[in-house]
């Protein structure tokens, strides 16, 4: 599934509301997700990681 503007992402225990994403890469060559939220800061995750998402 795809993020997108507006989603809620569990993030360490706690949902927190999308403002944007975007792809990007690890220094090691591995794709990453930089997810942006309204509240806090960035987090940079594996491509490949599951997440829960809700709408």
């Amino acid at each position: 599934m795809t993020v997108r503007p507006g989603d809620r992402v569990r993030v360490q225990g706690q949902w927190r509301q999308m403002l944007s994403s975007r792809m990007d890469r690890f220094p090691s060559g591995g794709s990453a997700v930089v997810l942006v939220f309204t509240a806090g800061h960035a987090l940079r995750v594996p491509a490949s990681q599951e997440m829960a998402i809700s709408r």
